[in-house]
């Protein structure tokens, strides 16, 4: 399953983290360019990076600041 995927139009494609979203959904057999997958990678890529997100915060400065 090491097929090699093709530039999807609108994946921002310096995104890496939404690149290899796509070559999970390909790897777990998905279609990474059907309709209803096409935005995935970059959904869940701002969704990781809003939960994480935290991980940045000086806890110190939030709450004495």
């Amino acid at each position: 399953m090491n097929k090699t995927l093709e530039p999807m139009p609108g994946l921002a494609q310096t995104d890496p983290i939404a690149v290899r979203l796509r070559e999970v959904l390909s790897s777990l057999g998905e279609d990474p360019g059907r309709e209803g997958l096409l935005r995935t990678p970059e959904r869940a890529a701002k969704s990781l990076r809003e939960l994480t997100s935290g991980y940045l915060v000086d806890v110190d400065a939030m709450i004495n600041g």
